[in-house]
């Protein structure tokens, strides 16, 4: 898929702001409400990184929020949560979890779902996925 470079594109946060033509303060409020995560980098650089794909427009921001609030009830990092998000899933025909955040699936089946199961399905994968991450 050619947007695959973009969907898994970390910035750091004055570039993610500038993206979201807003201040790092009001990034920092998002995130602490839920509504957009940060991640350690891979390589242990200077601070924390924003997943570029929540800049996407097409992004279903309300199943995101409930998978952002399933891993916090868990005490979870959002690093699991990434994790996640770029891994190929058999629940999802093979798509990865940002695929289909942001309905970029090839799949019929899973494109045709009825918003509410495809949320169930999604946040059902991701409580599986989260126990597999933490056994």
């Amino acid at each position: 898929m050619s947007d695959r470079f973009d969907m898994f594109l970390l910035q750091d946060p004055c570039e993610f702001a500038q993206a979201m033509q807003t201040t790092e303060q009001a990034l920092y409020d998002q995130e602490k409400a839920g509504h957009l995560i940060s991640v350690l980098p891979s390589i242990r650089e200077c601070g924390r990184v924003f997943p570029g794909f929540q800049q996407r427009l097409q992004l279903n921001a309300a199943l995101h929020r409930k998978a952002i609030a399933l891993y916090r009830s868990r005490g979870l990092d959002m690093t699991i949560y990434w994790d996640f998000l770029r891994t190929r899933h058999a629940a999802f025909g093979g798509a990865t979890g940002v695929e289909v955040l942001l309905d970029l699936t090839d799949n019929s089946a899973l494109r045709e779902l009825p918003p509410h199961t495809l949320a169930e399905v999604f946040l059902e994968t991701a409580e599986e996925d989260m126990h597999r991450a933490t056994s």
